[in-house]
């Protein structure tokens, strides 16, 4: 938490590339919380995310290390600020390709966002699931 997140480490096998993945989902947000051995406390943060203009996808991003470019003639050559995985609920899109090619949405809601200063972590929270 001192030095906040760093997407220049993060893998690039993630649904949508390497970067800082985010939920506003506390269920999908625990499942990726590593319980300690010594006590079973999980730790999650809670950040202050800046999207500026997301972009909701339709399909997966291997490989990515920024978000799309926007094309057309609005803006060549630019790229959305961030990406907005959306759920089977949303009427936007559906989510990312499925292992079977089937276009499925995601359960949680998933944020990408490429950039470090686009996350301030403010909370530390410490928990246990009974």
């Amino acid at each position: 938490a001192d030095h906040g997140f760093d997407e220049r480490v993060s893998a690039l096998n993630g649904g949508y590339g390497a970067g800082i993945y985010l939920t506003d989902d506390f269920c999908k947000a625990s499942e990726y919380a590593s319980a300690d051995s010594a006590t079973g406390d999980k730790v999650l943060f809670i950040n202050r995310v800046v999207l500026g203009d997301p972009i909701f996808m339709k399909s997966a991003l291997r490989n990515a290390r920024r978000p799309p470019e926007r094309g057309g003639d609005f803006s060549p050559g630019t790229t959305f600020d961030s990406v907005i995985a959306t759920t089977v609920s949303t009427k936007f899109s559906p989510g990312p390709i499925g292992s079977g090619g089937e276009v499925r949405g995601e359960e949680h809601r998933e944020i990408v966002v490429y950039d470090h200063h686009q996350v301030y972590p403010e909370y530390i929270v410490h928990f246990k699931l009974v």
